[in-house]
């Protein structure tokens, strides 16, 4: 029989015959990743497929060996979950959705039972319970999502699973978004977005005694697991991919509503294309079109920069979509997942997240870019966000320095010559996440902005086009990571860097400096005996990056001397094209309040006993470790 191309096929459904529908929704590789695909699992037993529309789940189940397979769906568009309104007027007036199932239950020749019947009349007076309930891209349709699962919970004496659009939240707290109209997809279809939380809960709520997640998030569509029988509980434990909930889910829900506040900002509503802010209307100028995205996407005012970036590009057609992508997809945008993540310790779920979000991020930004890098027009100077097409896309850039040797300054430049600034300070076992609004907190207390993660971890943060600092050893597994990297490496004589150290915990107090004897004295002799071996010990490790050719030098002194000829060097490094104004990207580099500057309010001597007391740490040598780096071969 040949395959009827007037229907409207939503899944995506293997034929007898070999042939595929044409569907949107490919669930196919799911049975497997649910490890439900074991021969003789099904063999027997009753099994529900709610919302059914193709009707996948049911010939899929039958094709198991299920004794009795009941697929429910209501049949009109008339029928959806519309309130008291009822659906907008001509909204598909008369459209059926049962067409393509009846059409594929000939086809297979199939026994499976279909009844139109709402998810909400589910009951066990109506609907023998199941052994195995399915229910895919229903629950975000409803206005009334927690009697749904009730109803299903009803049904169910062994396993439920559930699939739905959910919100991408880095809080634990239950929370959901009411979507009114189409402002959801533009589908009016659509009323409710749970976080992964609130989903959990409500199943909990109901009554499923053992929930299952999805170990990574796969993005907006999400898999819920209920086991209710230890029959099931030991399948889905098997699964590699699934994670059973534990005590410590709940209690960190738990903590989250208890405290103060349940921090909002933190839910990231439409960070996928299927989410977006409503479109551009007729009425909205160009740059009403930018202040609205900056304002929803990453909650602020669009600043003269952006207004200057983006406004052009719209005037000339690009479509208001890549604008938002370009948003979605920025720095900026993930400083603000990230935050909510470290401030109440998420770690585990952060990295999930990232793991599974950064190649599509990635892609989506890319498209939204366009091709090719951008050049840097004379008299232009930018700080690296918010984004911005200026960066040279196909480049990694990871600033290793020596401690107090011009890590933020050369990030300064780095930002004004295009690159993205992601705010990312790496170590081998951690990454600090600042926030570039708040300098003075992560001048004080960078422990609050820091995500315990090893490095080849977190460094896949970075994407192409973005930039990071790190105070990174030489070591063969740091080398390795490395790779595919362009380096710059600061350096700065210890002494200096010493006597800047100093001046800086002057400044910011980190680390509670005044309990050490140093401190009410000035005295840089002591603190370059308390001090000075752990900042020397980082020194060490992180000089031998000079000896590899590839890997461009930054001093310190040439810096401050000769700002303008550095950032002509170090924009061929980066193979920024275009003209440049160096003076004033230098200017403005050298002049801007960066995260460890020191105050130059203190007055420090390095005498005798400063010599002296560097000499008793192997200072001399150390400093003539950077100098023959400075002038070494490749130099």
């Amino acid at each position: 029989m040949q395959l009827r191309k007037d229907l409207n096929y939503w899944q995506v459904i293997d034929l007898p015959d070999g042939t595929t529908t044409p569907g949107k929704a490919d669930h196919r590789r799911h049975p497997a990743f649910l490890n439900i695909d074991k021969p003789g699992l099904l063999k027997g037993k009753r099994v529900l497929d709610v919302a059914a529309n193709d009707g996948f789940w049911s010939f899929w189940a039958e094709q198991q060996g299920a004794a009795d397979v009941l697929a429910t769906d209501v049949e009109c568009i008339e029928d959806y979950d519309w309130g008291y309104a009822g659906p907008p007027a001509g909204f598909m007036e008369g459209k059926r959705s049962d067409l393509v199932f009846h059409y594929l239950h000939r086809m297979f020749t199939s026994k499976v039972r279909r009844e139109a019947l709402s998810v909400y009349d589910h009951d066990p007076a109506e609907v023998v319970c199941r052994d195995l309930v399915f229910c895919y891209g229903l629950i975000y349709h409803l206005r009334h999502p927690l009697l749904a699962i009730d109803a299903l919970r009803r049904v169910c004496k062994g396993a439920c699973i559930i699939e739905t659009h959910a919100l991408l939240c880095s809080e634990p707290a239950p929370l959901m978004a009411f979507y009114e109209d189409d402002v959801c997809q533009a589908a009016p279809t659509n009323w409710c977005g749970p976080t992964t939380s609130c989903m959990v809960h409500w199943m909990k709520s109901a009554g499923f005694d053992h929930i299952f997640i999805p170990k990574h998030i796969p993005g907006d569509r999400q898999l819920f697991i209920g086991a209710v029988t230890r029959e099931w509980c030991d399948t889905f434990t098997e699964s590699p991919n699934l994670r059973l909930l534990g005590e410590d889910y709940w209690k960190a829900a738990h903590a989250t509503l208890n405290s103060a506040t349940v921090p909002g900002e933190q839910l990231t509503v439409s960070l996928f294309k299927e989410r977006l802010p409503e479109g551009q209307t007729a009425r909205e100028t160009p740059a009403e079109v930018v202040c609205r995205c900056y304002r929803t996407i990453l909650g602020r005012k669009a600043d003269e920069r952006a207004l200057a970036n983006f406004v052009p590009q719209l005037e000339k057609g690009m479509p208001e979509e890549k604008l938002r992508l370009v948003l979605l997809t920025s720095p900026e945008m993930r400083q603000r997942l990230v935050h909510g993540a470290v401030e109440h310790n998420w770690t585990e779920r952060l990295a999930a997240f990232l793991s599974q979000t950064q190649p599509a991020l990635a892609a989506a930004a890319d498209e939204a870019r366009g091709t090719g890098p951008a050049t840097v027009a004379k008299g232009s100077v930018r700080p690296g966000t918010p984004p911005g097409d200026l960066a040279p896309e196909n480049t990694r850039l990871m600033v290793l320095s020596l401690p107090k040797a011009g890590t933020y300054l050369a990030a300064e430049m780095a930002g004004r010559l295009g690159m993205g600034h992601t705010h990312y300070h790496f170590s081998t076992n951690y990454v600090d996440v600042y926030d570039p609004n708040d300098l003075a907190a992560g001048r004080a207390n960078p422990n609050k902005f820091r995500i315990h993660a090893p490095l080849e971890q977190t460094v896949r943060m970075l994407r192409a086009g973005e930039f990071a600092v790190g105070h990174l050893p030489c070591q063969s597994p740091v080398v390795h990571l490395m790779e595919g990297f362009r380096l710059v490496l600061c350096i700065r004589e210890p002494r200096d860097i010493l006597l800047s150290f100093m001046r800086f915990l002057y400044d910011t107090r980190r680390d509670n400096p005044e309990k050490e004897s140093w401190y009410p004295a000035h005295d840089v002799a002591g603190f370059i005996r308390m001090r000075g071996p752990n900042i020397l010990r980082t020194v060490r490790g992180v000089i031998p990056w000079a000896n590899f050719a590839d890997v461009f030098l930054l001093p310190f002194g040439r810096l401050k001397e000769d700002g303008p000829g550095m950032v002509r060097e170090l924009s061929r490094f980066l193979n920024v094209s275009g003209e440049i104004d160096a003076e004033a990207v230098a200017t403005q580099a050298l002049s801007a309040q960066t995260l460890t500057r020191s105050g130059a309010h203190l007055e420090l001597q390095w005498d005798d006993a400063a010599e002296a007391a560097f000499v008793e740490i192997g200072g001399p040598e150390v400093s003539g470790l950077v100098r023959d780096a400075e002038e070494g071969p490749h130099r």
